[in-house]
C-alpha cells in the first residue's frame, strides 16, 4: 500500500517537473523568436525600401548577412586583397570560408592532439577563418554606415561591432528610416 502512494507522488512530481520545464522552454523559444524578429526588422525594412524582392532573407541566418552586404552599392574592398564590384562575391567568400571551416574542424581536432606543431596549425586555422569572417563583417558594416549617412561613426562602430555585435543593431534602428546615398 505504501509503495503505490510513493509511486503516485513521484509520478506526479516528475510530471509537474517535466511540465514546468516544457513551459519554460516554450516561453524561452517564443521570447527568442521575438528578439530575433526585432533584431532583423531594420535590415528587412532597409531592403524593402531599396526594392529587394527577397527582403525576407533578413530573417534567415546567413540570409541576413547577404542582405547586409547587398544594402551598400559601394565596391567591396577588403584591404586591397579582395576587391569586388559585385558584393555577392564577398558573400560567397564568406560561405566558402565557413564551409571549409565546418568540414575541416573535425580533422583539426585530431591535429590539435599533436603537441606544439598541431597546436600551431590549429591556432593558424582558427585565426585564418576569423580574420576572413571578421574582415568581411567589418567592411560590410563600415560600408552600410557610410551608405546611410553616418561616416563619422562608420570606423569605430564597425570595429567595436566585431567584439560587441549588439552595437550594430542599435545603428540599424537609427538608420533604417534614412534614405541611402547610392553614390557614397
Amino acid at each position: 500500500m505504501m509503495d503505490s502512494y510513493y509511486y503516485e507522488t513521484d509520478a506526479l512530481a516528475t510530471g509537474l517537473g517535466v511540465g514546468f520545464m516544457l513551459l519554460f522552454y516554450a516561453i524561452f523559444f517564443i521570447v527568442y523568436i521575438a528578439i530575433w524578429i526585432a533584431m532583423e526588422y531594420p535590415l528587412y525594412r532597409m531592403a524593402k525600401r531599396q526594392g529587394f524582392t527577397n527582403a525576407w532573407l533578413a530573417y534567415i541566418p546567413f540570409g541576413n548577412f547577404y542582405i547586409t552586404l547587398k544594402l551598400s552599392p559601394r565596391e567591396f574592398n577588403l584591404f586591397n586583397w579582395f576587391k569586388y564590384e559585385n558584393r555577392t562575391k564577398a558573400f560567397w567568400l564568406f560561405l566558402i570560408a565557413t564551409g571549409i571551416y565546418i568540414v575541416l574542424i573535425f580533422p583539426m581536432c585530431f591535429i590539435f592532439l599533436i603537441p606544439v606543431l598541431g597546436w600551431l596549425i590549429f591556432f593558424l586555422y582558427i585565426t585564418a577563418y576569423l580574420a576572413i569572417c571578421y574582415g568581411i563583417m567589418w567592411r560590410m558594416n563600415y560600408d552600410l554606415l557610410i551608405t546611410y549617412g553616418m561616416p563619422e561613426h562608420a570606423m569605430w562602430a564597425s570595429i567595436v561591432n566585431l567584439f560587441f555585435p549588439i552595437l550594430m543593431y542599435v545603428f540599424y534602428y537609427i538608420i533604417m528610416n534614412k534614405e541611402p546615398d547610392m553614390n557614397a
